[in-house]
């Protein structure tokens, strides 16, 4: 598996990073400006895919993914301030695990 995520990686180049921005960023501000949890969902399925082809990639560790799957879980709590979390579990995976 990790010979065609390189694929993938290596065939979008510089590019990558960009692309997974883009599908943060998208998936992030989609709520607000098109209210369709099809379309919610069906963007949170390519986000995961990226996220995943990335994390193979890049080998990050299982216990830093768990970390981001945690934050990723809790944003999804229906308390206030959670989706927070969402954004943190990005940042993190984004700034320390993706080495």
């Amino acid at each position: 598996m990790r010979d065609r995520c390189f694929e993938v990686v290596s065939f979008f180049g510089d590019s990558w990073g960009y692309i997974g921005w883009g599908l943060f960023l998208g998936w992030f501000f989609l709520v607000w400006f098109v209210p369709s949890i099809v379309l919610w969902f069906a963007w949170s399925l390519l986000l995961l895919v990226w996220w995943v082809i990335d994390a193979v990639d890049r080998e990050v560790e299982w216990w830093k993914m768990a970390v981001v799957i945690l934050l990723l879980g809790a944003g999804f709590l229906p308390v206030p301030r959670a989706g927070w979390l969402t954004i943190a579990a990005w940042v993190v995976y984004w700034m320390r695990f993706r080495e």
